[in-house]
């Protein structure tokens, strides 16, 4: 189990997806990138109780909807809904104990069942699990979060999730912590598509995680 530095799947697609597949009210459990070693080829397995009994072909329609609300680099045939007791799923599961908040995490090498596996790639609970999506922090949990990330000496494959006071976020890695005006503590964010850094004052951060 690590970090990861690796192209391959679409992973900045399949992030937007699972958050928009959660937001139209699809409960996710898991979710994770996998290469079979049979087929070579990657696919976005989605672990939901919507996929359970009956509800298997709702499964597909639900992802289809959601799909076709974005604008993102995969397509229908490259996502699997698959239930939470699937034994991948099961076995995923097993090995994070609970998947980690704020990284993905890589498996290689597996065999479950008569499946064996290349790679498998899971993303952070935080795109899916509801009590991490407004996190509670204090002022000294966000500071210290924020210098742990800017010592890390690898960036993470995702960066870290900032959720503001006013409910709005962004993605974001931590370049900076200074004082600003009036002495207020501000950090200072890379986030992609914009030019400058993002300057936010430290009171303005609910969460980072």
């Amino acid at each position: 189990m690590g970090t990861i530095a690796l192209v391959g799947p679409d992973i900045e697609s399949g992030r937007r997806f699972i958050e928009r597949f959660v937001a139209d009210g699809n409960p996710v459990v898991a979710a994770f990138w996998i290469r079979m070693a049979e087929h070579k080829e990657w696919s976005l397995r989605v672990a939901t109780p919507v996929q359970d009994g009956s509800l298997h072909n709702n499964a597909f329609r639900l992802v289809r909807q959601t799909l076709e609300k974005l604008d993102i680099g995969i397509e229908r045939s490259d996502i699997r809904p698959v239930k939470p007791t699937d034994p991948i799923v099961l076995e995923v599961l097993d090995r994070l104990a609970k998947p980690p908040s704020n990284r993905m995490v890589r498996f290689q090498d597996l065999k479950v069942g008569y499946d064996e596996i290349d790679d498998i790639l899971v993303y952070p609970a935080r795109y899916f699990e509801p009590s991490l999506v407004n996190p509670t922090m204090t002022g000294e949990d966000i500071g210290r979060e924020i210098v742990r990330i800017m010592r890390k000496s690898d960036a993470p494959l995702l960066p870290p999730r900032i959720t503001l006071r006013d409910n709005t976020h962004f993605d974001g890695n931590p370049i900076a912590l200074q004082l600003g005006t009036g002495n207020a503590l501000v950090a200072q964010f890379i986030v992609s598509g914009e030019n400058l850094p993002r300057v936010v004052p430290l009171d303005d951060i609910a969460s980072i995680v």
